[in-house]
């Protein structure tokens, strides 16, 4: 099923929710892929993000570091991030990365700060699954995918709340 990026952004930007039910696939662990965790709430020193005993703990950490295809990065349920997730890397068809939740409690929150245009961005990213997220802010647009090398395949986006955005 092919959906228009374009599309998403609109329905993000004027703040509509996305809903629907996480994926179970877990082809990301089969295939070799790393496991990361954050926690934005964890008050202790910066983590290396490999465990739930030793997350990191902003998305700066996040955001800095490069996926690959197979990796799973996990946020813990209950907490709040403040800023954009903007994560580097791209999937393959058979290995796709995963941004997902981990733990008991409501969906982990990124807010965007006030100047950010958006709460999540991907950009000439592929092999993307993302779910279980509560995405809010942005100044355009909720979500951003885009790119500007072609056409972008398999960016699944499921379980998702994206609201109070002020484009």
């Amino acid at each position: 099923m092919r959906q228009s990026y374009k599309h998403i952004a609109l329905l993000a930007a004027l703040g509509s929710c996305f809903t629907g039910v996480a994926q179970t696939n877990d082809v990301h662990k089969t295939n070799g892929g790393r496991q990361f965790y954050l926690d934005c709430g964890s008050t202790g020193s910066s983590g290396t993000g490999i465990s739930e005993q030793s997350p990191w703990n902003s998305l700066e950490q996040l955001n800095s570091f490069s996926f690959a295809p197979g990796d799973t990065i996990s946020l813990k349920r209950g907490t709040v991030c403040h800023g954009t997730v903007a994560p580097k890397g791209s999937g393959s068809e058979s290995a796709p990365i995963r941004l997902t939740a981990y733990g008991e409690g409501p969906r982990p929150r990124i807010i965007a700060e006030a100047s950010a245009q958006q709460s999540l961005r991907l950009f000439n990213q592929e092999y993307w699954d993302i779910d279980s997220l509560d995405l809010s802010g942005g100044t355009i647009n909720g979500v951003f995918v885009s790119g500007d090398k072609g056409v972008l395949h398999h960016i699944h986006l499921s379980n998702l709340a994206v609201h109070d955005v002020i484009g």
